[in-house]
């Protein structure tokens, strides 16, 4: 059972304008093909840039993406432009943070792969999820993935993973580099810096987290007798 889901919300001011640019992009395009057919004038850079943009458009505005909060995992799946789905699950033990995008041209932590997972017509905010994930293979690479959710989303994470939801980029770089290996502390001295970057103290993140950990096993343990009952 999933504590709590969501799906792609299309704004109507977003809509109209993405459609508005996909319509001019490919009205230009058949011009250009026009003024070969019938005046034999060849432009082969414009025809690419105007179909290459309503690919562009097409590929940023018609997946939609399902996410999910379950037990063990966050889940995202994207339904693409060809009706196939394809199925994200991040462990939270992987989860670095997740922090709201913010356009920089230098960064802290090297991603070896991104995935934007977000519809362009989504007028909610836009964030970013850092993952030290784990392959099948015994490999591990820095993934990010840019995602919109409901605030309902949001706020089930933040019990799943205390002090990992909406903090600071600076605590997701942190985080990071702990799980690459290039950070190595006592565990009392990085309780601390973590601290130091959320602005409160130890034992407020240690209530926190203490309180976290038992609202989620109260809802496991809700969930595990309602199942036994079935």
């Amino acid at each position: 059972m999933s504590l709590a889901v969501d799906t792609t919300k299309r704004n109507k001011k977003y809509v109209i304008t993405y459609s508005v640019v996909g319509i001019a992009c490919f009205v230009m395009f058949i011009v250009s093909i026009l003024r070969y057919v019938y005046l034999n004038i060849l432009e082969p850079v414009p025809i690419f840039f105007y179909a290459m943009l309503v690919w562009i458009l097409i590929l940023r505005c018609k997946p939609t993406y399902d996410i999910s909060v379950e037990r063990k995992y966050l889940k995202i799946v994207k339904h693409d432009v060809w009706g196939k789905t394809k199925v994200f699950e991040i462990p939270y033990r992987e989860i670095a943070a997740i922090f709201s995008y913010q356009p920089k041209l230098m960064r802290t932590v090297k991603f070896r792969y991104s995935y934007r997972l977000n519809s362009a017509l989504d007028a909610r905010t836009l964030w970013t999820l850092a993952w030290r994930r784990s392959f099948e293979n015994g490999t591990e690479a820095n993934v990010r993935i840019y995602f919109k959710a409901s605030k309902e989303v949001m706020d089930a994470l933040a019990e799943k993973m205390p002090n990992r939801v909406n903090v600071p980029e600076e605590l997701a770089d942190f985080n990071m580099l702990i799980k690459e290996g290039v950070i190595v502390n006592n565990e009392r001295k990085l309780r601390e810096a973590e601290a130091e970057i959320l602005d409160t103290t130890v034992e407020k993140l240690d209530a926190d987290e203490k309180l976290a950990k038992e609202i989620v096993a109260e809802q496991e343990a809700k969930e595990d007798a309602a199942a036994q009952k079935k």
